[in-house]
């Protein structure tokens, strides 16, 4: 499904959330990351519930202040055991209330496989975060002076973000 007017998608993580509003043409609108950091002694649930409070809060202020006309997220590959299987968890659960919200916004969502993002932004299956970050410059130009601040494991949800939204509207990086 290739979306039309304006799209919100995320790139979901377990802290954080990377997020951006893109337009047909493609346009970058806005993006950004968002979540919350573990308190010192909170336990794994209180700090689900605690994200899961945050996106009820957060998501509302996107859809109202970006007026996206459907969503887009990657989807949460479900990984093993122990902190892995944790991370997942907190994930699913980030991703579902958003799209809880979308739904009661009446805003359609699409979930997209990494691989697709990767195939079609990073250019091939394989693709590491930052030549997806990469491709995402080659769409959208005016957003170079940005690579500087997506070099870190803990920035990577942003650009991967607007990757999403990217595949979302239709685009394809062009081949090396």
């Amino acid at each position: 499904m290739t979306h039309v007017g304006r799209v919100l998608s995320f790139d979901t993580g377990a802290k954080r959330m990377g997020w951006s509003v893109l337009d047909k043409g493609p346009l970058w609108v806005a993006s950004g990351i968002m979540g919350l950091e573990k308190s010192e002694g909170q336990t794994f649930q209180e700090y689900r519930l605690d994200l899961i409070r945050y996106w009820v809060n957060e998501t509302p202020t996107l859809l109202e202040t970006y007026k996206p006309t459907s969503v887009a997220n990657e989807t949460i590959p479900l990984i093993g055991g122990g902190s892995a299987a944790m991370q997942s968890v907190l994930a699913a659960s980030a991703i579902t209330t958003v799209q809880t919200i979308c739904f009661i916004y009446g805003v359609p969502v699409e979930q997209i496989a990494a691989v697709t993002v990767k195939a079609r932004i990073g250019r091939v299956k394989t693709a590491t975060k930052p030549r997806v970050r990469d491709g995402v410059i080659s769409l959208l130009p005016e957003l170079a002076s940005r690579k500087s601040d997506w070099t870190k494991a803990d920035t990577f949800d942003e650009p991967d973000a607007i990757g999403v939204g990217l595949v979302a509207l239709g685009y394809r990086a062009a081949k090396d």
